[in-house]
């Protein structure tokens, strides 16, 4: 037993009097070894007149350096080959200590923690808030063990892997840094156990304290807010001749005419070049062959800057749009944010040569979190500058006009883009806002089915993968149906795996509530109903549920939830179920599975793919090996990814036959696929052994994820400020629409000053034009139509502008394509056209494309009969 010490004289009997009657009770071999740090009140005395009759002894220390050191002194002077380490306080029950030293003795785990926080584990007399603060204080370390307790200061262990951490350990939870630098296989079991506040004497707990365990975090990284000892003077003036360069430039582009965006990326590349021939230098002008950078630093270094300069233009952008920032005072914020960006993002390539404590497996986990959090930030910058899609221009029509229920999707996505707007107002970041907050919903459901399905390793790497793939990627950045439908998705697939794999019978009720919420997104997400019912047919256990009632009740609960959109088409002749269900299949006719196979291939890279073949070949193997369990439990979780994938998939391949697919549809599927590909991302130690298969796989996920990630961050700057030397996409694709807006605004103020009237604008197609130039014309009055009103199809606009209602309206059609407004159909609807002109649209400061319009002059809603 090794107890540390510090004014705890009070304690002293009563907890070896606790220890003693348990060691009498079950003849166990113990020695109590204190570890006293100078203490005041007449511990070490107290300890002392134990040693006559018991095995106790008291190593004083001269020295404080803190728990963690007590502790490794403690282990040093110990003889026993288990050691249990617990506070003097009475906070931590003795009579635990036969629960913690089993598994050790049976040789079934390497080490066992006193948790607080697992089933039959208290914390009784303790306050909300304290409840609170505690488990959020537990959140960063979390970060580096599966441990649910890991701040626990109440733990077993054999003493030679304590004593063998070998290096003087700093922080105030030697428990936690044996977990945090532990091998990836380290098994470790909590023991439920009743936290009691300290029977005598004053807490210890204080700012030192806390500051310790923040520094602890740091230092098992490796990572550091300041420079190595000797690095400090390089770093200052690494940065310096980065400003030194990336001002003159910056400024001489501007100088020259160039663009705002692509005058930063040059010269901030450029700094970067400049400072990195700098410490490619330094080590020679220094004779320290020691600080050459590496293959794998130079490298980093590069991906940082991409990142920098690519994160620079959204700040840009910012600043510009919504600060009102321009000119010198603008170029020499972007100056400062880079040289300051660019010294944290290297700080862990270059600056900082700590020893990492934490095994590899973790190092790789807090750089997936790294590369998430970075993601995010990505996207909270950007949401707010990219223009809208059409289709989210659409879709913000209709929360303008919300219902429960529209032609060709469910309410969903108006009612969170009205709730964005209704608290960010009506611009890109309120119609987006909600999209990032289901896409944390989202990743909360993946990374907890991943943990159900198999762990807190593979989750994190699940994580990673929910935040990089493209299709997760931009399902959290722009809002369209699929947003929610992907967060609902991972809820509902979360949800089954409890019931139908764990068995949960009030997993059923949120599968009701999830699936209803995700009808109300997008009618797709039923076919994760198909799915579980060919799972529960095929699963012996599940097959039981046919004859309970959670199952049904679960589906009449999504029904109900449902039920809006089902009264709104009831009231409409069922003209939504009309559209996604006739209308689909009465499509001309086509093939398109080599389109849908492309499609994945973009949504999920093609490693994807390459995943899920090896799923259907090896999947049960694998999962068996994995999860260390019976030929059942393996099978039952490749059952279940199989139906979760393949029952969608096989639906949308049969479409694909004789139909067109969209890009998007089979994304959600990938969810329950996601943890599977995980697995393949890295070896697994003694869990799975590492094939070629898997050393192939660790050599392509780290590319490509490097390349999807600086692809995606480049063109979240490219459709904002563009890139040098790459031209602009001729296409309305999220570019132009806001200059193609005051253009139009210019045409109709000419108009109306020649004629007297405000003309309608059409746009002459069934929604894009009419959608993204009513979003982009919100300031000036009256909405922008569809070509409904000549009798071609215009989805919802038909139903919120009826023809009826615009008699003897002049128009200006606006169209992409000249030939519609020559289209002698469309003149039967009006007394007389003008010509047809054009509106140049230019982007960043480069022609991007030619939009066209024409005037028409007395609309009426019946065509003349000739």
């Amino acid at each position: 037993m090794i107890v540390p010490t510090l004014n705890e004289a009070g304690n002293i009997d009563p907890l070896l009097d606790r220890i003693f009657k348990i060691r009498d009770a079950l003849a166990i071999d113990l020695e109590v070894v204190f570890v006293d740090d100078q203490s005041t009140d007449g511990t070490g005395d107290e300890i002392m007149a134990w040693r006559a009759g018991y095995p106790v002894r008291l190593v004083r220390r001269e020295v404080d350096d803190g728990l963690a050191g007590a502790v490794m002194a403690g282990a040093r002077a110990a003889e026993g080959e288990f050691v249990v380490v617990m506070d003097a306080d009475l906070s931590h029950p003795p009579e635990a200590i036969p629960d913690l030293v089993a598994p050790l003795f049976a040789d079934s785990h390497d080490m066992t923690i006193g948790s607080r926080y697992v089933e039959g584990g208290s914390i009784p007399g303790w306050p909300l808030m304290r409840k609170i603060s505690s488990k959020l204080a537990t959140v960063p370390a979390r970060l580096f063990t599966d441990v649910k307790d890991p701040m626990a200061g109440f733990f077993a262990v054999r003493r030679r892997r304590l004593a063998g951490l070998g290096r003087q350990v700093s922080g105030f939870k030697i428990g936690f840094e044996l977990l945090a630098t532990a091998e990836v296989d380290l098994r470790v079991a909590e023991v439920p156990i009743t936290f009691h506040d300290r029977y005598k004497g004053k807490s210890k707990m204080d700012a030192a304290v806390i500051g310790d365990y923040l520094r602890q975090l740091l230092q098992l990284t490796g990572a550091r807010l300041l420079p190595a000892p000797g690095q400090g003077t390089w770093a200052a003036l690494a940065m310096l001749l980065g400003l030194a360069i990336d001002y003159p430039l910056l400024h001489t582009f501007l100088q020259r005419g160039m663009p705002f965006g692509s005058a930063h990326v040059l010269s901030g590349l450029g700094a970067a070049a400049a400072v990195f021939l700098a410490l490619l230098v330094q080590p020679v002008l220094r004779r320290a062959s020691a600080s050459r950078l590496s293959a794998v630093e130079g490298a980093g270094f590069w991906v940082v800057a991409l990142l920098v300069v690519f994160l620079r233009g959204g700040v840009i952008g910012l600043l510009h749009r919504h600060g009102g920032w321009d000119g010198q005072g603008l170029a020499v914020a972007a100056v400062l944010f880079g040289a300051v960006a660019g010294y944290l993002g290297n700080m862990p390539f270059i600056f900082t040569r700590e020893e990492r404590r934490i095994n590899l497996e973790l190092q790789w986990r807090c750089l997936g979190l790294a590369v998430v959090a970075v993601l995010l930030l990505f996207r909270l910058i950007y949401a707010g500058q990219l223009e809208l899609l059409e289709e989210e221009a659409y879709y913000w029509n209709y929360a303008r006009h919300l219902d429960i229920g529209y032609l060709d999707h469910p309410p969903m996505v108006a009612v969170l883009i009205r709730l964005g707007t209704a608290i960010f107002g009506d611009s890109e970041f309120g119609v987006r806002v909600c999209a990032l907050l289901t896409w944390l919903l989202g990743a909360w459901f993946t990374y907890r089915y991943a943990c159900r399905s198999l762990d807190r390793t593979i989750a994190f790497r699940t994580l990673l993968l929910y935040s990089l793939l493209p299709f997760f990627f931009w399902t959290g950045l722009v809002m369209t149906p699929d947003a929610p439908l992907v967060a609902c998705w991972a809820a509902v697939l979360f949800s089954l795996h409890r019931a139908l794999i764990g068995g949960d019978n009030k997993a059923w009720r949120w599968i009701g509530l999830w699936l209803g919420l995700g009808l109300l997104s997008k009618y797709t997400i039923a076919l994760l109903g198909l799915a579980a019912v060919l799972f529960m047919v095929l699963d012996r256990r599940a097959r039981a549920w046919f004859f309970r009632p959670q199952p049904y009740l679960a589906a009449l609960l999504a029904l109900l939830v449902f039920s809006p959109v089902i009264l709104w088409s009831l009231r409409h002749d069922w003209a939504s179920f009309v559209f996604q269900s006739q209308g689909r299949i009465s499509e001309v006719s086509m093939f398109s599975t080599h389109r849908l196979f492309g499609g994945i291939l973009l949504l999920i890279t093609p490693l994807g793919p390459i995943a899920l073949g090896h799923f259907l070949r090896h999947g049960r193997s694998v999962l068996g090996r994995f999860l260390a369990a019976d030929g059942q439990a393996a099978e039952r979780e490749n059952r279940f990814i199989r139906c979760m994938v393949l029952v969608p998939l096989a639906v949308f391949l049969g479409f694909s036959l004789f139909r067109e697919v969209k890009l998007n549809w089979t994304g959600p599927l990938w969810l329950a696929l996601l943890p599977y590909m995980a697995m393949t991302m890295r070896d697994l130690g003694r869990r799975v052994a590492t094939d070629r298969f898997v050393r192939a796989m660790r050599r392509l996920w780290p590319a490509t994820a490097l390349g999807v990630i600086l692809l995606t961050v480049a063109g979240l700057h490219y459709f904002t400020l563009g890139l040098p030397g790459v031209p602009n996409l001729r296409g309305p694709f999220m570019m132009g629409w806001r200059e193609l807006a005051a253009a139009v605004d210019r045409v109709v103020a000419q108009v109306e000053h020649k004629t007297g009237t405000l003309p309608l604008v059409v746009g002459m197609d069934p929604y894009p034009i009419a959608s993204a130039l009513t979003f982009y014309r919100r300031a000036t009055e009256g909405d922008t139509l569809a070509w409904h009103v000549f009798g071609w199809k215009g989805l919802m606009y038909g139903f919120w502008f009826p023809p009826a209602g615009l008699e003897g309206r002049d128009m200006l059609l606006v169209a992409k394509d000249p030939e519609t407004m020559r289209n002698a159909y469309f003149q039967r609807y009006v007394n007389r056209v003008h010509n047809v002109r054009q509106i140049p649209v230019d982007k960043n400061g480069a022609p991007l494309t030619v939009y066209h319009y024409r005037l028409a002059r007395g609309y009426h809603h019946r065509p003349d009969p000739h």
